[in-house]
């Protein structure tokens, strides 16, 4: 028996296929299979039955055709292509936003010129933990620290955005948009939040017997202005952090 030919799908070069492509690619196969057996089962010398509601006569393989008609695999496509779309933008690690979801965030709260702050944040002494316990310890404190930090952001304002950078960064754009039910300003309500998070993640640390290692939380936070560039303003938080960082050392 003479060897297949190897399609182009099979070569080298398929191992780089975009992950979104290759997840879709099954989902095109098997309509395009269900279209071929559709005109197969067409091809069938079927005689026609009636329906009970006496909607005149119709072939079983109508149903099969109304199944995988074309706006039905479009739905299924469709479905799948924003799961994957929401997948990409789930850090693994937190549960959290990431990168990606952070900056498509900002890009478009900046669009709409609301008024904002950007938070960075940073663990510290993280490295002393991973160094000792190892990096299945060390993602479980991601993940926990992230659960900590999501009450604490959740419990104020819905339309702040917690994210997960990478590593032992996170981030939060808060929104400075002053509503008529606050009793403090957005600045000052943001100073809360700060002093609410060092607390609580200090409180997860001593709980986890890891505030021997010294694990608590800085954050710097930067007014955005619009005259700044959002680089500039994420600068400037990242700066303020490890001022904020330096002053818990120094304690």
């Amino acid at each position: 028996m003479s060897e297949q030919p190897v399609s182009p799908e099979q070569g080298p070069e398929s191992a780089t296929l975009d992950p979104l492509q290759q997840q879709i690619d099954p989902v095109t196969e098997a309509t395009s299979a269900a279209k071929r057996i559709i005109t197969d089962v067409e091809a069938l010398p079927l005689a026609p039955v009636f329906s009970h509601a006496n909607e005149g006569p119709f072939a079983p393989h109508d149903t099969i055709k109304q199944m995988y008609s074309e706006p039905h695999e479009v739905q299924i496509r469709d479905h799948r292509i924003a799961e994957l779309e929401h997948e990409k933008r789930i850090d693994k690690l937190t549960g959290l936003p990431n990168k990606l979801a952070f900056d498509e965030e900002l890009e478009r709260r900046t669009t709409a010129n609301q008024k904002l702050a950007v938070g960075v944040l940073d663990l510290t002494n993280f490295k002393a933990i991973n160094d000792h316990y190892g990096h299945k310890v060390g993602d479980d404190v991601l993940w926990e620290v992230g659960k900590v930090m999501r009450g604490v952001i959740g419990s104020t304002r819905k339309t702040d955005f917690l994210a997960h950078l990478s590593g032992d960064e996170y981030a939060i754009i808060f929104d400075m948009t002053p509503h008529t039910r606050d009793t403090i300003s957005p600045e000052d309500r943001v100073e809360a939040i700060r002093d609410h998070l060092i607390e609580h993640v200090g409180s997860y640390a001593q709980a986890a017997a890891f505030d021997q290692f010294g694990l608590n939380i800085a954050i710097g936070v930067a007014l955005h202005a619009s005259d700044h560039t959002l680089q500039e303003t994420f600068d400037a938080a990242d700066a303020d952090m490890f001022r904020h960082k330096d002053e818990q050392h120094t304690e």
